[in-house]
């Protein structure tokens, strides 16, 4: 459930940040995730 929890958010994140190049952000805001929800 965690996981799938987190995978949410990571994708909520990607779409705001600018869901089209969702390779761009990807390495910014990933470790961001793993320090809010790790």
């Amino acid at each position: 459930m965690a996981s799938k929890h987190k995978a949410a958010i990571y994708k909520a994140l990607l779409q705001k940040c600018g869901g089209d190049r969702g390779t761009t952000p990807e390495p910014q805001i990933f470790p961001s995730v793993q320090i809010i929800h790790g």
